[in-house]
């Protein structure tokens, strides 16, 4: 699966909302690349669950203004879809 020129691709795109005063962001992840094949479900399906938890603690972390205790831990699985969006 992973052979050259066959990787995925991650962009992450950070836009303001609201005023310039404003202190929230929006923050859109694009993870591209994906083959229709069987032996790329295994990994989208890994992927899909991995940046629902990042958002998870992206959030955590802006809100509480620390590191979570639970950031280093291999845990969690929630997301579906190639692009996600979500408010911070």
């Amino acid at each position: 699966m992973n052979e050259t020129d066959s990787l995925t691709h991650v962009s992450v795109f950070f836009t303001p909302i609201g005023d310039e005063g404003g202190k929230r962001t929006a923050v859109h992840l694009i993870h591209s690349g994906w083959r229709d094949a069987p032996e790329w479900e295994g990994p989208w399906t890994y992927f899909d669950n991995a940046w629902a938890l990042c958002f998870k603690r992206l959030v955590q972390y802006v809100n509480e203004g620390a590191i979570p205790s639970a950031w280093h831990p291999r845990t969690g699985r929630q997301m579906r879809g190639a692009l996600r969006e979500e408010a911070v």
